[in-house]
């Protein structure tokens, strides 16, 4: 395991990662019907310029020869190598390099030609550039005037009570008005009798895709002395069956677009707008309560969640930390350089070169990368990354993460996950490193 990446972690929760890497890849590999594969470097970092070495077998139950089918695909896109070897009783090793920062996949099957990743490795992650690192004009602005718009009324939030399900936890159903758009909508859990003045907040944001806010992270963090909020993506009703959300879906996809691509033609007018007002809308509902400390508020979430989770980490001073998993809406721009870009991928590109063809959309999504967030926040945080995710690709992120100092940034690369956030990563080393920051910032406090 790099230390560069895990360093920062207490050693019985490095074990216990460790552990967990370890029986997430073994599950990977056992989900690739016959084949095992394994990389010379573990953490799957590489120098540019250094060869990187695949090892392939058989697995034990295979007793015949077999052939393997197999290619490289080199920053999502493009197709380094491919071929064909016999494989058999003896390990075939398929050896790479890339001369430049840069992310390979490796993707092999058996016998009848299709091929699966298997397992990703990076070169040079911390020298990753965005595809498109100049910022539009009037950044700063346009976002002001979000912020302005979200604090234009007054917001007077509607707490129904709901049932816990867990002694000594208060819990309500809740509903923000927004300016413009639907309302913010969640759960909001605190612990029984807080002190006023003496607790750090936690927001949690959602993922893509249609779903009820839900219970066991506000309950896991309000067990831990902290008030939580978890807000779902779209300000729909919490509680409904899932025909409510596939309902909810078709009629907003009506015209064939997918959400996240709606309204792209403009800053103004993007879907993803009132997604991210919500978020911010979100942190001032929390940052009111009368149980926050005036101190520490942390924000979580994965994939489209983890794209909001650095935006508000960006626009909000008050963000002290954050965890950001798989995060999408990163190096948006990355289509420059025939790169491919984070999650929705609002920008169209040529299928062969990968290089953006519409220079106006570029223009308007830029506004919402997650790059020129993250220059900007004062916080610190946790990423995780992984290697065969094409989804929310690693060069994406590292892009977005290496506008960070290394100080205030903490990374979990996996060289065999995809676009996945395991219940028992957020449960355990992520909300560990909540628990942590939030220990860190008590620790400053008490120093000053």
């Amino acid at each position: 395991m790099n230390t560069n990446i895990v360093s920062k972690l207490h050693p019985r929760r490095l074990g216990t990662l460790v552990m967990f890497l370890a029986l997430f890849c073994a599950a990977a590999q056992a989900a690739q019907p016959g084949l095992k594969v394994q990389i010379d470097h573990p953490d799957g970092i590489y120098r540019s310029g250094e060869t990187a070495t695949f090892t392939l077998t058989l697995n034990a139950a295979s007793t015949t020869s077999h052939v393997l089918n197999y290619s490289i695909l080199r920053d999502g896109l493009h197709i380094m190598d491919q071929g064909t070897r016999p494989i058999g009783a003896e390990p075939v090793t398929i050896s790479v390099k890339l001369d430049q920062p840069g992310h390979l996949i490796l993707r092999a099957g058996l016998d009848d030609g299709r091929v699966r990743p298997l397992i990703g490795i990076l070169f040079d992650p911390y020298e990753i550039k965005p595809g498109l690192p100049e910022e539009p004009e009037g950044f700063d602005e346009f976002w002001q005037r979000q912020r302005e718009l979200v604090r234009r009324d007054p917001a007077t939030p509607i707490l129904e009570p709901i049932d816990s399900e867990k002694e000594g936890i208060e819990m309500y159903d809740v509903t923000i008005p927004m300016p413009e758009g639907p309302p913010v909508r969640g759960y909001f859990a605190t612990p029984v009798g807080a002190t006023p003045g003496t607790m750090p907040a936690v927001v949690y944001l959602h993922g893509a895709g249609g779903r009820s806010a839900t219970k066991p992270a506000i309950l896991q963090a309000a067990g831990a002395g902290m008030i939580a909020i978890e807000a779902n993506a779209h300000g729909y009703d919490n509680g409904q069956p899932v025909s409510y959300y596939n309902e909810w879906r078709k009629q907003l996809e009506g015209d064939g677009v997918r959400y996240p691509l709606i309204g792209r033609e403009s800053r103004e007018s993007w879907y993803m707008l009132n997604m991210y007002r919500r978020a911010l809308r979100a942190l001032d509902f929390i940052t009111a309560r009368p149980e926050w400390d005036g101190r520490i508020l942390v924000v979580e979430a994965s994939s489209m969640g983890g794209a909001q989770t650095i935006a508000v980490a960006g626009l909000d001073p008050r963000v002290t930390g954050f965890v950001a998993y798989v995060p999408g809406m990163v190096d948006l721009g990355a289509c420059e350089v025939g790169r491919i870009a984070g999650w929705p991928r609002p920008v169209p590109v040529d299928p062969e070169t990968g290089r953006c063809t519409d220079p106006a959309i570029l223009a308007e999504v830029r506004y919402f990368d997650g790059v020129h967030f993250m220059r900007r926040t004062r916080a610190e945080g946790f990423f995780s990354i992984g290697l065969i995710d094409l989804t929310c690709p690693a060069t994406s992120i590292m892009a977005a993460v290496n506008q960070l100092p290394p100080e205030r940034r903490q990374l979990l690369i996996m060289p065999e996950m995809d676009h996945t956030t395991p219940v028992a990563l957020r449960r355990n080393e992520g909300f560990n490193y909540i628990l942590q920051h939030v220990a860190r910032m008590r620790r400053q406090a008490a120093t000053q």
